[in-house]
C-alpha cells in the first residue's frame, strides 16, 4: 500500500534477510495531495462504485497492519525513522546538482 510503502519495505527487508541499505530509496516525482475533502454521501457512492477495489485494498490493509503489528509497533517505528534517515542521506548526497560528487559515490546514485 502506498501509504504505508516504507513499512512494506521493512517487513519485505525482514523477510528476505536483507540490510536497510538494500532497501534505500531515492523519492522522485513526488506530488503533493490534494486536501479535498469530500462529504460522506459522496465517499459512500464512490465506494460503492469501486466496491471490488475497496474491499481488495480493505484486505491487505488489514493484513499489513496484522504483520506490522506481529513485528512488533514501536521496532517498527525505529525501523523507519532508520531507513528515512538513509534516504536523507542517499538524497543529500546524489542532489543532481552537487558538483563534488566522487565517481564511487556517482555509481550509487
Amino acid at each position: 500500500l502506498l501509504e504505508h510503502y516504507e513499512e512494506s519495505l521493512i517487513l519485505m527487508k525482514e523477510l528476505l534477510c536483507w540490510d536497510i541499505d538494500d532497501i534505500v530509496f531515492k523519492i522522485k516525482n513526488v506530488h503533493q495531495k490534494e486536501n479535498k475533502k469530500e462529504n460522506n454521501q459522496n465517499q459512500e457512492r464512490i465506494r460503492q462504485l469501486h466496491l471490488g477495489d475497496w474491499m481488495l485494498y480493505q484486505h491487505f490493509n488489514n493484513s499489513l497492519w496484522n504483520k506490522i503489528h506481529h513485528y512488533g509497533l514501536e521496532r517498527m517505528a525505529k525501523d523507519v525513522s532508520e531507513l528515512r534517515e538513509a534516504n536523507e542521506a542517499i538524497h543529500s548526497k546524489c542532489l543532481p546538482t552537487a558538483t563534488n560528487i566522487s565517481e564511487r559515490d556517482r555509481t550509487t546514485c
